[in-house]
C-alpha cells in the first residue's frame, strides 16, 4: 500500500468513527452513510492501482463492505435497545461498534494491496 493510500485509509477510518459517534442515536443511520463513503474509498483504491471504473473489483469490495455493515448493524441493533424496558443501555458497546467501522475500512485497504 502506498503512503498516499495508507493516509486515505486512515483518514477514512477516522471519519467513519466520527460519523458513528455523531449518528449513533439514529438506528442504522450511520450504516446508510457508510455505503457511499466506502464506495468512494473503493474507487480511490482502484484508481491508485490504475484501474478504470469497469476494471474495479466491485463485487469483492461490495461483499466485504456488505458483510461488515450487516455485522455492525446487527450488533448495533442488538445492544442499543434499552435494557428491561428501562432507559439503560449496555455500557461500552458504542466504542466497540465504532471500532468495527475502522475494521471495515482497514479490511478494504488491505484488500487493495
Amino acid at each position: 500500500m502506498t503512503k498516499q493510500m495508507a493516509r486515505t485509509v486512515h483518514t477514512t477510518s477516522a471519519v467513519a468513527a466520527g460519523i458513528a459517534a455523531l449518528l449513533s442515536p439514529i438506528p442504522l443511520g450511520d450504516e446508510i452513510v457508510f455505503v457511499p463513503m466506502y464506495g468512494w474509498l473503493a474507487r480511490r483504491m482502484a484508481r491508485s492501482h490504475g484501474l478504470g471504473w469497469m476494471a474495479t473489483p466491485w463485487r469483492a469490495m461490495a461483499r466485504t463492505t456488505f458483510n461488515g455493515l450487516v455485522a455492525r448493524g446487527t450488533i448495533n441493533l442488538a445492544v442499543s435497545r434499552p435494557l428491561n424496558g428501562g432507559g439503560g443501555r449496555l455500557f461500552g458497546f458504542g466504542e466497540f461498534i465504532m471500532h468495527t467501522d475502522c475494521t471495515i475500512t482497514v479490511s478494504l485497504g488491505k484488500a487493495s494491496m
